[in-house]
């Protein structure tokens, strides 16, 4: 079997390829303030999400399925308008979809990035490309037998390409969160990298965190206004979710055009040190508004040193100000008294609001998605418990750019 860290309630398909040695589960498992900087049945969305038609429009997720069966994670399409859901893209469609992490459309394909759950320790992860009108296998974007392919891969964006004078010319590239490389220890040899895979999908690099001494374990990636990369990084994934080191959680900012560690912007302590007690913990799903702010999934305080009768500490989407590195507002996903809701991935969409599929162990929740309104802070839920979701992850929309993630409006 191929083993995994132990883990918090949130990660409840993951009980299923749990043993001892190696890391194989969703902790292996995306100018500011002004504005911002993409089945078979597919096809009876597109004219709307291109702007023509006036049929409702889908929202596509990763869903890691039923945790006691490997083979049943799949890439799912949500109607908006309905909240059906149907299979888009499985693996009898051909490839492998064992452990389906990050998504996005690229021109006429989804990419997916796949960590492969498997029996075996040595399997690494892939990257593949489908059809995006069909969900049919068409190739390997990273063949999982390629010397750089990632062992652990979440996040993917596409962008970062530039005609800038002062970097001459370079075209965009995947950017893929590897979140460790092998093996469950907390060394550096095992620590995670951001890797940067050519259009074709080409090994070109990983990118340089010289100037960042804290173990470093990416899980999610986003372009920013800026045009830098954006990423989100949680702390060893070897310990338990009671230890404290569990708590930790970066967001960093690459400059895709030197490759190199630009700034860290906020960590628990930092968000702290505002005299937020519910802290910043475990950050995966990272997405930018159309103001220019950061929105980041963050865990609650698992550790036994939390306060039992500490009312804010739920899980939550936390708002960030990348110049200050605030946090300037959250979207609590529960009530301190009702049962836990909690999500591992983000994304905006149509109006501006913002979708957030729930993962974890709470069987009232788990299994959601949810739509808000971040001003009001209202949701409705889209996809209630048991209809159609089991355990989602990752979402895009045909129209989510690739490299921002934002919504675009065609």
């Amino acid at each position: 079997m191929k083993p995994a860290f132990p883990v918090s309630s949130e990660t409840r398909h993951a009980r299923a390829v749990f043993a001892s040695k190696i890391l194989r589960s969703l902790f292996l498992g995306a100018a500011v303030a002004g504005g911002i900087f993409t089945t078979h049945w597919a096809q009876a969305d597109d004219s709307f999400s291109r702007g023509g038609g006036n049929r409702s429009e889908s929202i596509f997720v990763g869903d890691i399925g039923d945790p006691n069966d490997t083979n049943d994670d799949t890439i799912k399409q949500v109607d908006l308008r309905t909240g059906a859901v149907r299979v888009f893209a499985s693996s009898t469609f051909g490839g492998e979809l064992n452990g389906v992490m990050g998504i996005i459309f690229n021109d006429a394909s989804l990419i997916a990035s796949i960590q492969n759950f498997s029996i075996d320790p040595t399997a690494s992860g892939d990257v593949i490309k489908l059809n995006g009108r069909t969900g049919m296998f068409e190739q390997y974007l990273v063949n999982p037998k390629s010397r750089n392919v990632p062992y652990a891969p979440q996040g993917i964006v596409f962008g970062g390409g530039t005609r800038d004078w002062h970097y001459g010319y370079q075209p965009d590239h995947y950017y893929v969160a590897n979140v460790i490389k092998s093996g469950q220890t907390c060394t550096k040899v095992d620590e995670g990298d951001v890797r940067e895979y050519s259009e074709s999908g080409a090994f070109v690099r990983t990118l340089d965190r010289v100037g960042f001494a804290a173990g470093f374990y990416p899980r999610g990636v986003v372009f920013g206004p800026d045009g830098m990369l954006y990423v989100a990084a949680r702390g060893c994934p070897a310990v338990a979710p009671t230890d404290p080191l569990s708590l930790l959680a970066y967001i960093l900012r690459f400059n895709p055009y030197t490759h190199k560690l630009d700034k860290v912007i906020a960590t628990n302590a930092s968000v702290q040190s505002q005299g937020l007690k519910f802290g910043f913990h475990r950050p995966e799903g990272l997405v930018f508004d159309d103001k220019g702010y950061l929105w980041v999934t963050s865990f609650r305080d698992t550790t036994s040193s939390a306060d039992p009768l500490d009312k804010n500490n739920v899980d939550r989407i936390l708002k960030f100000d990348v110049r200050s590195g605030k946090v300037v507002d959250s979207l609590p996903l529960s009530d301190f008294d009702k049962p836990r809701a909690s999500a591992q991935a983000l994304i905006f969409g149509p109006e501006g609001k913002l979708y957030i599929p729930i993962s974890g162990s709470a069987a009232e929740t788990t299994g959601e998605l949810r739509r808000c309104d971040t001003r009001t802070k209202k949701c409705d839920v889209v996809v209630p418990v048991g209809g159609g979701l089991v355990d989602p992850w990752f979402a895009v929309f045909r129209n989510s750019d690739p490299a921002t993630l934002s919504y675009e409006r065609r």
